[in-house]
């Protein structure tokens, strides 16, 4: 029996069971931060590696890239002679950074000219909104307010408003 008091008397005691239930929280919180900062280590090295894939793949594909153009032949734009009709023309002259291309230079050529709206449809602000709601009276506009109008209306308007 003392045994049976023994092992009792260890449980009902305070003072032991909290300390081990302590250590224990502590092992197990620090192992869970131990694993936390793992599984972060790891992702960080699993993006630099994906990182640095994808860059070396750029870097392939760029140098193919850099391959092919410098096969290719770029053919320049056809150097146009100055003849008699054209010697006041403005030119338009293309300047390589590359030593190797020469420069080039085209006449420009005026386009013609595109008809202009006509007047009618052409819009501008109104100074007082002339708008009148029943049993209102004529309503007041804030000065900014940006209602527009046919500008023909409203030089009709003026002309009214001047007789």
């Amino acid at each position: 029996m003392e045994e049976i008091d023994e092992a009792s008397s260890t449980r009902l005691c305070p003072s032991k069971a909290p300390r081990s239930l302590m250590k224990w929280r502590k092992r197990v919180k620090s192992e869970y931060m131990r694993l936390r900062q793992l599984k972060r280590i790891r992702k960080a090295e699993e993006v630099k590696a994906l990182f640095l894939s994808n860059r070396h793949k750029i870097e392939g594909r760029t140098d193919l890239l850099n391959e092919e153009w410098s096969k290719l032949r770029i053919q320049s734009i056809p150097f146009s002679t100055s003849s008699g009709s054209l010697p006041n023309k403005k030119q338009c002259m293309v300047e390589f950074g590359f030593p190797s291309f020469p420069n080039q230079a085209v006449a420009m050529r005026p386009l013609t000219t595109v008809a202009g709206i006509p007047f009618m449809y052409s819009w501008s602000p109104l100074q007082q909104n002339f708008m009148v709601k029943k049993n209102m009276g004529p309503q007041k506009e804030h000065p900014h307010s940006h209602r527009l109008t046919p500008s023909r209306t409203r030089t009709a308007l003026q002309s009214e408003s001047t007789r």
